[in-house]
């Protein structure tokens, strides 16, 4: 009888520590229209295009939905959203992230150790990082689907390989077409733990060897649809750069896991920021002496699925087959998985209260600063709708800067409201790896994976035949566009502009006609 009212005690403070954790990462993402995200402005346009039908901007651009690697939200937005506001819907997903990725954690680790637990609720810490900052709406929603589906797999050990097999063909192929990177961090985990079986089976490998050989199954087919794309489909307008990058992006994935990298960010942001990742690294070393808050223990299970992750997460390129920031993907899932593996092994009342005083001023600290962060952004995403009313729509807007000092990364896609909002064409929407398309007629009028640029790109004297691909739409882009909208004031360049007619400036913004177009 004691431990049933135990076990109801701990289920009971679990939830609350669900709730609590989960209400503190939505309070700022529902209290403001417009999120401080890099690339929602293009995922909240490009949603919008799936359902307007028969408008201004069919001429520029094409919309076919279709079953790709990258489809999370955009599946969502056609099941459920297409009857809400685009950018109210893309707050909601937010809030679904935010919670399911902590309900997901949490589910793992009851998985894990066969009780709910308050701890893994701590995985909120984690939810405003690099890949929220920068928007990666698909990727972000389909880590807690990739978070439970390696729950599944752990729970369905006990089951036979054939009824494993038939589970997870479905559950792998939806996995995938959610997201790939995704897809990959269940493949990833899922060969770590394999081996590790394989290597605990001693004498008994090579049963265990075969018997993981016939669990790949259900990973087959996805694979092999990958490959086939790589190799007969059609090259992605976004290109196919692969790099590695530098030792200071390589420095990156070790904060990505709870700040925006590469992102000029508030100092609230920051602070709180660093302090976690200290506490991040006092847990590290909790896990190797029992004498730090009394030690914290690794589930069995996790060892292989952890350590394959890590190894992955350090030799991840930056860039792959087009694809940006690949390397700041895993961190903050391998520490998600972390919370969901560890419990503490004999922590005193006094060091769990400290580390619960911690935790819950971090959580709010966190909370307050993206708070006051959205404030300000979306002041400034109103000043621009503001000035887009100006803009009849159909017409054509590049939105450019005076330098890369001056531009502030929040606002990279900013332009993108401009369709939204007027159903104005913009060249910087995402192309290739989306379902979005430039028709061809207007191909040179657009790049598919770029932001807004310095006005000196503008100018930049090429010789001919060596543009690239990328800035084709900034050439004779006078003759292209109908408006330019400057991010910060306008300087003595543009005072020797007669192409350029202001038409109104606010806040950070000011809007130009373009008086030379043909």
């Amino acid at each position: 009888m004691r431990k049933l009212k135990h076990d109801r005690s701990a289920n009971v403070m679990a939830f609350i520590a669900f709730f609590c954790t989960s209400l503190l990462t939505i309070i700022p993402i529902l209290r403001h229209t417009y999120l401080p995200l890099v690339d929602l402005p293009n995922h909240i346009a490009r949603h919008y295009l799936a359902t307007v039908q028969d408008g201004p901007l069919d001429r520029y651009y094409e919309y076919t939905f279709g079953l790709v690697p990258n489809s999370a939200v955009d599946i969502l937005w056609m099941l459920l959203g297409t009857g809400l506001d685009p950018v109210d819907f893309s707050r909601y997903t937010m809030v679904f992230y935010c919670v399911f990725l902590i309900a997901s954690t949490m589910f793992l680790s009851r998985v894990l150790h066969g009780r709910w637990s308050v701890w893994p609720a701590t995985s909120a810490l984690i939810c405003f990082n690099a890949c929220f900052f920068w928007g990666f709406q698909n990727f972000i929603v389909s880590v807690p689907f990739a978070i439970l589906s390696l729950a599944i797999w752990l729970w369905s050990e006990k089951l036979s390989t054939t009824q494993r097999v038939l589970l997870f063909a479905p559950i792998a192929f939806t996995l995938y077409l959610l997201h790939f990177f995704a897809f990959a961090i269940l493949a990833i985990a899922i060969f770590g733990r394999e081996i590790q079986r394989i290597v605990e089976a001693g004498k008994a490998w090579k049963g265990m060897f075969l018997r993981a050989l016939l669990l790949s199954a259900p990973f087959a087919v996805p694979i092999a649809w990958l490959a086939f794309d790589i190799l007969f489909g059609p090259e992605s307008p976004a290109g196919s750069y692969t790099a590695f990058g530098s030792l200071s992006e390589r420095l990156d994935v070790l904060q990505s896991a709870v700040i925006g990298t590469d992102l000029s960010l508030p100092m609230a942001l920051t602070v709180t920021a660093s302090v976690t990742l200290g506490l991040f690294v006092i847990l590290a070393f909790a896990m190797c002496s029992d004498s730090i808050f009394g030690g914290l223990a690794i589930a069995p299970q996790m060892r292989g699925s952890l350590l394959i992750l890590c190894i992955f997460a350090l030799i991840m390129p930056t860039w792959l087959n087009g694809v940006a920031f690949v390397h700041i993907r895993f961190p903050f899932v391998i520490v998600a998985l972390f919370f969901s593996a560890t419990q503490w092994r004999d922590i005193s009342r006094r060091n769990a209260t400290f580390i619960f005083i911690t935790v819950a001023a971090l959580l709010v600290g966190r909370s307050v600063a993206l708070d006051d962060y959205a404030d300000k952004h979306s002041k400034q995403v109103e000043d621009f709708i503001t000035l887009i009313q100006d803009v009849p729509s159909g017409e054509r807007l590049v939105s450019v800067t005076l330098g890369q000092d001056a531009s502030d990364r929040q606002l990279w896609h900013i332009g993108a409201y401009a369709v939204t909002y007027r159903d104005v064409f913009i060249p910087t929407l995402f192309q290739g790896v989306h379902a979005l398309k430039v028709k061809p007629e207007w191909a040179k009028y657009a790049s598919p994976a770029i932001a807004a640029l310095p006005m000196s790109t503008f100018f930049k004297d090429w010789k001919e035949g060596s543009v690239p691909m990328a800035l084709e739409y900034t050439q004779n882009w006078n003759e292209k566009y109908t408006y330019l909208m400057l991010m910060g004031s306008p300087d003595s360049t543009f005072e020797d502009m007669p192409e350029l007619d202001e038409i109104a400036t606010r806040g950070l913004f000011t809007l130009f006609k373009i008086t030379t177009q043909q």
